[in-house]
């Protein structure tokens, strides 16, 4: 009997503490606007130019983020650069701007819609796609650029 008990309380001791344990608050946590775009981020369309096309996924945690930036080649993505940013997020009327600084201190912000749990909305001037240089009348124009959450 007495080797029952000793059995029993092992076998307790070994399911505790192999249970779930949360992982430790962060040091730097995302303020309250951050929280809802926490997840991975892709682009349903990529980023277009004249040298190239480029795909662009974020990685929002709960204490930063990091941006990873692919370009195609010859349909062949190829990672140009991953940086690890600090973020802050502004809400601003309907929108939040999310700001992604990076170590250097270099920057640059999206002013984010969310259209759901999954999705995300911004916008962003066309550049110029043609050969040569840029016709004097071309102007640019806004295009509503959707985000996708690829995981949570």
């Amino acid at each position: 009997m007495k080797r029952i008990l000793i059995l029993a309380a092992a076998l307790a001791v070994a399911s505790v503490a192999q249970a779930d344990i949360p992982p430790p608050a962060p040091e730097n946590p995302l303020s309250e606007a951050c929280k809802p775009f926490i997840g991975v981020w892709t682009r349903t369309t990529p980023t277009q130019s004249r040298q190239a096309n480029a795909w662009t996924v974020l990685a929002i945690d709960s204490e930063g983020a990091t941006v990873l930036n692919y370009v195609n080649q010859q349909d062949i993505n190829v990672e140009a650069f991953a940086k690890s940013s600090r973020l802050t997020c502004v809400p601003d009327d309907k929108a939040v701007v999310l700001t992604f600084t990076d170590e250097e201190n270099n920057s640059f912000s999206l002013s984010a819609t969310l259209a759901g749990e999954t999705s995300f909305t911004t916008t962003e001037q066309t550049s110029y796609m043609y050969a040569g240089p840029p016709d004097p009348n071309w102007k640019p124009e806004a295009v509503l650029v959707t985000w996708t959450r690829i995981a949570h």
